[in-house]
């Protein structure tokens, strides 16, 4: 395969986000350049931004975690794909999000012991439900809400506050989980992954030893599984985690597992191969990679599911670009592709 003439096309793509994705992933061109943060500024005024935040602008009465179409969604998307830091635009929404997760809700706890039991309307206000001693909450929120504010460029006292939380949360094995039925007793890869990435980043560039002990013992939790196995048999955890999304908003898969130990230089560990392997597999013989299957709807009403946005196109057999970039950068950062 001509990696070299794959990854050119992708650095003349015309949809900005990708072109400085591969620039910065593939290229290895530094986000403070001229040429970057001009990039960055085509990404700000792009139509493809424009229709994300336009209908976020359109419809302030929006919960902000509505799937897929609420700000909080919007924000994760944009922080991974070179928007420019500290827009003033961003700040109300950032805010917003920011002040949900600044409750006292979040620091109160108490004991339940059926998953009945957490859904009585006397509970619902009381903080986050504990059955058999682990935290039962959907801990990604707060992960992915800690990963944008970095990368966006909203840091206060108040993202320290929730790294102590997740800290707080985790369970004995590494991991998170929200399910509410006692028999639960091992944490999901859905809200761990980016629990351990927020934990971890955090750590560095603030010096947060417990975030990094946390994001150590996270890491474990997957490198056990091999990233998308059983620890117990080896078996496939769920047949959807071998598949490309893109975007993968909440949901989990190998290649975002990957690009997440690729961001934490870690990808040269044994129990990556397998998972790597899988990515080589699914190289389409024309070139690039596809979006499998994706979990959003295009649609410009508020609903369910849907997302303004088209995020390329899907199936087995067509090139996706969103899925492509990632794919090469995480074989170029293990090593087993090169560029000249």
């Amino acid at each position: 395969m001509d990696y070299q003439r794959l990854r050119e096309s992708l650095l003349c793509s015309k949809e900005p986000m990708i072109a400085w994705k591969a620039r910065h992933f593939l290229a290895d061109e530094e986000p403070s350049s001229p040429k970057m943060r001009a990039y960055s500024q085509k990404i700000r005024t792009s139509a493809r931004v424009q229709a994300l935040l336009g209908f976020v602008d359109q419809h302030p009465e929006l919960n902000p975690f509505q799937k897929w179409q609420g700000p909080h969604w919007q924000l994760l998307l944009l922080s991974d794909s070179g928007y420019p830091m500290r827009c003033a635009r961003l700040a109300p929404h950032v805010e917003r999000i920011l002040s949900h997760f600044d409750s006292e809700f979040f620091e109160r706890s108490y004991e339940a012991h059926t998953k009945a039991e957490v859904y009585l309307k006397k509970n619902r206000s009381r903080g986050i439900a504990r059955i058999n001693q682990l935290y039962r909450i959907c801990a990604s929120y707060q992960a992915n809400t800690i990963l944008y504010c970095m990368r966006l460029g909203f840091v206060d006292e108040r993202l320290e506050k929730m790294v102590n939380q997740l800290i707080r949360w985790q369970w004995p094995d590494g991991g998170w989980n929200c399910d509410k039925n006692p028999e639960a007793s091992h944490s999901t890869f859905i809200h761990s992954l980016p629990s351990l990435l927020a934990l971890e980043l955090f750590g560095r560039k603030y010096g947060h030893k417990e975030a990094l002990t946390a994001a150590a013992k996270a890491k474990e939790f997957f490198l056990k599984r091999r990233l998308y196995k059983r620890a117990s048999t080896g078996k496939i955890v769920h047949p959807k985690f071998t598949f490309q999304y893109f975007p993968r908003y909440w949901h989990y898969d190998y290649l975002g597992a990957l690009k997440v130990f690729a961001e934490l230089g870690a990808l040269n560990h044994e129990r990556c191969r397998d998972a790597l392997d899988l990515l080589e597999s699914k190289q389409l013989k024309a070139g690039g990679w596809a979006a499998e299957k994706n979990y959003y709807k295009v649609s410009d009403t508020v609903g369910l599911g849907h997302d303004v946005s088209d995020w390329g196109p899907t199936g087995k057999t067509r090139m996706n670009e969103w899925v492509t970039v990632e794919a090469l950068w995480v074989l170029k950062t293990a090593g087993r592709i090169k560029f000249s």
